[in-house]
């Protein structure tokens, strides 16, 4: 809205425009993610913290513990993580970070939902 009022006041007579994020949107998502993270900004300080957010990690197998592991990583505000497991959560198997109704899910799908709703900004 904002960016289509610039342009209405500029005297744009295109038709065409242009969606972009609100701004407000944008400001407001940082600073939950600032307040998520402050814990581990206060142990990393600023350039640490900012070193992390820029990390890229591969988790390879998402049982009991590299699922926690990935989940930790991505709490301490990794964005960009990747998951590798081929398998399936089966009922035996529905550990902290699953539930039943995820038995018979591929491990991968789980864990990506479950971090995406912890941290929206990362890339699973």
């Amino acid at each position: 809205p904002q960016q289509q009022q610039q342009q209405q006041q500029r005297g744009s007579s295109s038709s065409v425009h242009l969606w972009t994020r609100n701004t407000e949107d944008e400001v407001e998502e940082e600073a939950l993610i600032a307040e998520q993270l402050s814990r581990s900004a206060a142990f990393f300080g600023e350039k640490g913290q900012a070193a992390v957010r820029g990390a890229f990690v591969i988790v390879v197998g998402l049982g009991a513990v590299g699922s926690a592991a990935a989940s930790l990583l991505v709490r301490a505000g990794i964005r960009r993580v990747r998951l590798v497991d081929g398998a399936l959560y089966m009922p035996n198997a529905c550990h902290a970070l699953a539930v039943a109704g995820d038995a018979g899910m591929p491990k991968v799908e789980v864990c990506r939902a479950r971090f995406r709703a912890i941290m929206p900004c990362c890339e699973v």
